[in-house]
């Protein structure tokens, strides 16, 4: 999520009307919002209103301890000495739901100059490849991918390939695309797929 994104909370125990928000901050500690000065001892429950397309991964605590429901966003506790901080950490479920696909393009040789790159679109994602090398891994939603491209002037699909082989759905050169298996998971179980042109 965007560093700055507001999440609200309700602490009503505590303060007034009992909201706050509180700006999404980079991990791992994110930023943090002081609501006051309290009572040794006196209860009180937290809940975040988890925006659509958000889940609470992680609620920690300092002093660690008290009670928490990850699925409906709440920590309970009572005031103990000192500074009393609680961190919560959410997720898209986009990203949950996200991989990884790298694309790369070979060329043989032909005598021509080159393109000096090579365009794909993968949904409503554009990546750039240039001839002979590889895109940086990019994140993209899980399960069957088509990955379709815009031939250069003069130029023809010959052939596609994956790693791993088995994540190669199908290679429709004539229609300049392929179809791919993108597990979710970060950049290591990612696909690599490379396409091959020819000028023809």
């Amino acid at each position: 999520m965007p560093v700055g994104t507001p999440f609200t909370f309700h602490i009503p125990a505590l303060i007034g009307a009992g909201t706050v928000k509180v700006p999404a901050g980079p991990a791992p500690g994110g930023y943090c919002k002081v609501v006051g000065t309290y009572t040794v001892g006196r209860p009180y429950k937290i809940t975040e209103v988890i925006p659509a397309g958000y889940f609470v991964t992680a609620i920690t605590a300092a002093p660690p301890g008290g009670t928490k429901n990850l699925a409906l966003g709440t920590y309970k506790r009572t005031i103990h000495t000192g500074i009393n901080e609680v961190t919560y950490a959410d997720e898209s479920l986009r990203a949950k739901e996200s991989g990884y696909l790298e694309i790369c393009k070979e060329v043989p040789p032909n005598g021509a100059a080159l393109p000096s790159l090579f365009v794909f679109h993968v949904g409503s994602q554009t990546i750039d490849v240039p001839p002979n090398a590889c895109s940086p891994a990019t994140q993209v939603l899980a399960g069957s991918v088509t990955v379709t491209e815009t031939l250069p002037p003069s130029y023809f699909m010959v052939a596609c390939s994956t790693i791993p082989a088995a994540n190669l759905v199908l290679c429709n050169t004539s229609g300049h695309f392929a179809i791919v298996i993108v597990k979710p998971g970060g950049v290591a179980s990612g696909t690599i797929l490379t396409v091959t042109d020819r000028l023809g």
